[in-house]
């Protein structure tokens, strides 16, 4: 992805970059950045987190409801999938592409369950027909 009138390409929106060496901040510019010891969790969990070393980081992002690592939130989400289809019988699909998918757009994973309302089952037959 590009952010803005950038030439810099990232995954997610870039906002900051923490730098630090032996907890002290490392002065740098990184594409239109420069860099911080300071950043965020989840945007429902605003306190910002200073970060002097790798094990405040983790630390300090999962208090702020952030799993910085994919293989973790992975693993989270199809735990969740299997415990829900298992309480109802249901079977699941295997998606990996999907899979990967959420992964990757998640902070903190967590597998909601619903229901389609009676009302609305053409839509119902039509959705998972091309699902």
């Amino acid at each position: 992805m590009r952010w803005g009138a950038h030439k810099i390409r990232w995954g997610r929106p870039l906002h900051g970059v923490i730098a630090t060496l032996g907890g002290a901040l490392v002065p740098a510019r990184v594409a239109h950045l420069e860099t911080t010891d300071t950043t965020l969790g989840h945007r429902l969990y605003p306190e910002p987190l200073t970060v002097t070393g790798s094990a405040d980081w983790l630390a300090g992002l999962e208090a702020r409801r952030v799993e910085p690592d994919p293989a973790v939130r992975r693993e989270r989400i199809l735990g969740e999938l299997a415990t829900h289809a298992a309480e109802l019988g249901a079977e699941l699909r295997d998606m990996p592409d999907l899979v990967d998918e959420v992964v990757n757009l998640v902070e903190w994973p967590v597998v909601v369950v619903g229901k389609i309302a009676p009302s609305c089952s053409t839509c119902r037959r039509a959705c998972s027909s091309r699902a």
